[in-house]
């Protein structure tokens, strides 16, 4: 099917003069000066990296950073032979000898972009910037050429192409993402960063990317880095690391709408605008707005009428009037980003952002389908770079409006919060040798109401904290080694968990790149499978003996879907046999939905009841009734579908939810 697609767009461009480059050597001191541009445009390339290596060993290289018209300059500069290095984000590193150097004469500092295929840059592979070629895993980079040449709804639309990443689409604007695994509705796998920040919304652990509010304007690449990457980023990034980069003010100033409009009536808004202030200070603001109408698909188990009501451990809270459940296809979201940039000094940057979603649309979930009412998603972060040191902190919400469960009714609430710490640095105490080491603090704090978590409301805080260092010696110019290792310690695990990495690199030809790895990489089980205590549906009496609804009411039971923090026990007899669950206990009284009553509980309530002469029960149950519990326990023979000897090894404890290791 064609689709009909309307774009305009608009920029501001800021010209920015480039000053030729001189050095030259003034008495008494010597004073080193210079400008790097982009070979390709001419233009200044803004923050790129100058480094002075003098080659007497006692003495420390030196490096600064260029202003905004890509200039630098080193004041009184030693005597005697050094190395001029100049890098920058995306293009190829330059290399100069002090002795190639004609201090008589002007000189202008051009580096060339490189190509993503041969020698692009990542910071995902190893968290910090490398060529992907030489990164200790498969990583692969979208550029933003190929980024802004499509209209998207989220993120996920750019990946279906990438190798070994499976995008499975659950609406017109939802989908799950998984990097070499399985596809599944909650799938927690793949870690997604956006700017170094866990993306995902906090207490489902989920990455619902049409929550992110990054704009497609706004993206500078998106990192794909496959397998296991636990050893540096901890856990729940057991199959990979999807990392989205956005637009710097510095490097991309000026200003682009794009409007967008097709089938489906889909109408499609947003816009960016950046400055840069003379190098020193940068500002972004990107928003978006967008509606259409969802592919239609429909849940044979969905009432057409609900009560909404909201249920907790001490009894449901219903809404006083049912509502028409017919579902609701409308998608509507709309998202704002802002972004401050201050250059501390040549050397040091300070990044204070932070954005806001608000989208309603059907999501899906393991117990049917939820209808999204301006769930509201938002972050803030702050982080800061000082020559090899990185910290940032940042905190994750969420606020799930009026969403409800489509099957029951229940509603959904879910305010919960992710904090999170951390701090890197990196050491190279030869040309050789180079160390990263750092520290991450992940608090996930739960707040549902007891609409998700039910009973374990109170009990539901997650604390993380890992520690990782990565060593990377480089044999020669064909050979490098690579070593890391991680631990980390949960709160809710017995014990810390470490993970291993381990890489050879060989360089057979320029262009060409081989790699023998191993990781072993661990996921934490979420605050779901610890905590998950909500309504997944309800067993009608009707179904069981419609001559029990005058007295129990028109539900029997309901079924839950429970998370493991504990495990789950029998209680057992003097026999030794296993106690059942009655279904009949809420409706008379004893135990209730959340703590079913076992049947030595609920039989004498119920033989009391009939021997009482209450003439409801009396078409159902028998008028003399014994004390003990009446039957004996079978098994159910799942081939010939009939009933054996209860055989007690036939059931057996759950343990409690632990980490998956993947290797």
């Amino acid at each position: 099917m064609s689709r009909l697609h309307l774009l305009t767009c608009f920029a501001l461009l800021v010209i920015m003069e480039t000053p030729s480059v001189s050095f030259g050597l003034l008495s008494p001191q010597r004073i080193l000066s210079g400008t790097v541009t982009d070979a390709t445009t001419g233009s200044p390339l803004i923050r790129a990296t100058v480094l002075l290596t003098p080659e007497e060993q006692s003495l420390e290289p030196v490096s600064v950073a260029t202003d905004e018209q890509g200039r630098f300059y080193f004041t009184d500069t030693a005597a005697g032979a050094f190395t001029l290095k100049v890098s920058y984000t995306g293009f190829s590193d330059t290399l100069i000898k002090s002795d190639a150097i004609n201090f008589d004469s002007s000189l202008t500092l051009r580096l060339t972009p490189v190509t993503v295929s041969l020698s692009g840059i990542t910071v995902t592979a190893s968290r910090r910037p490398e060529k992907v070629q030489e990164a200790p895993t498969a990583v692969t980079v979208l550029e933003g050429r190929d980024i802004h040449s499509r209209t998207t709804f989220s993120v996920a639309d750019h990946l279906t192409t990438i190798p070994a990443v499976d995008v499975a689409a659950t609406g017109l604007n939802s989908s799950n993402v998984v990097a070499r695994g399985f596809n599944n509705i909650f799938s927690t796998t793949l870690l997604t960063l956006v700017d170094y920040r866990i993306a995902r919304v906090p207490s489902l652990r989920v990455n619902v990317y049409q929550f992110i509010p990054t704009i497609n304007e706004d993206i500078e690449r998106i990192e794909i880095a496959s397998g296991p990457g636990s050893a540096l980023y901890g856990p729940n990034s057991a199959n990979g690391v999807l990392h989205i980069i956005t637009k710097s003010p510095f490097s991309f100033s000026g200003g682009v709408v794009s409007l967008a409009t097709g089938e489906r009536s889909l109408r499609k808004a947003s816009l960016r605008y950046s400055q840069n202030i003379k190098g020193k200070f940068g500002y972004k603001i990107s928003a978006n707005y967008y509606q259409a109408h969802d592919w239609e698909s429909f849940d044979p188990a969905e009432p057409s009428v609900v009560t909404l009501f909201r249920q907790t451990p001490d009894g449901d809270i219903p809404d006083k009037t049912p509502i028409n459940n017919r579902r609701d296809f409308r998608i509507e979201k709309s998202s704002l980003d802002l972004r401050f940039d201050y250059a501390v000094s040549d050397d040091a940057m300070l990044v204070v952002n932070g954005g806001l979603t608000q989208a309603s649309n059907i999501e899906l979930t393991d117990i049917g389908a939820a209808q999204g009412i301006d769930w509201r998603y938002g972050y803030g972060q702050a982080r800061i770079t000082h020559k090899s040191l990185f910290a940032q902190v940042f905190v994750n919400g969420s606020d799930a409006g009026k969403t409800y469960f489509r099957r029951s009714g229940a509603k959904i609430i879910d305010k919960s919060r992710l904090y999170v710490g951390q701090l890197q640095h990196s050491y190279s105490p030869s040309e050789k040798l180079r160390f990263t080491y750092g520290y991450d603090a992940l608090l996930t704090r739960p707040n549902t109401g007891g609409t998700i978590n039910g009973r374990n409301e109170l009990d539901d805080a997650i604390n993380e904290h890992g520690v990782y260092a990565l060593a990377e010696y480089v044999f020669s110019r064909r050979w490098k080694l690579l070593a890391a290792g991680r631990a980390d310690d949960h709160n809710l695990l017995e014990s810390p968990v470490f993970s291993p990495r381990a890489a050879i690199i060989f360089h057979p030809r320029k262009k060409h790149t081989l790699r023998a790895t191993f990781n072993q990489a661990y996921g934490a089980p979420s605050t779901a499978h610890f905590f998950l205590d909500v309504l997944a549906g309800s067993f009608a009496t009707e179904d069981a003996n419609p001559a029990l609804i005058p007295v129990l009411g028109s539900t029997i039971f309901d079924a839950r879907a429970l998370g493991a923090r504990d495990g789950f026990s029998f209680n057992y007899d003097l026999d030794g046999r296993p106690q059942m669950v009655s279904l009949y206990g809420p409706a008379i009284g004893v135990g209730n939905s959340y703590l079913p009553a076992d049947v030595n509980s609920v039989w004498p309530a119920l033989r009391d009841l009939a021997i009482s002469g209450d003439t409801s029960l009396a078409p159902i149950l028998p008028a003399t009734l014994s004390a003990p519990v009446p039957g004996q326990f079978m098994t159910l023979n799942t081939v010939t579908l009939g009933f054996d000897p209860f055989d007690p090894g036939a059931v057996s404890d759950i343990r409690p939810v632990e980490q998956t290791r993947t290797q």
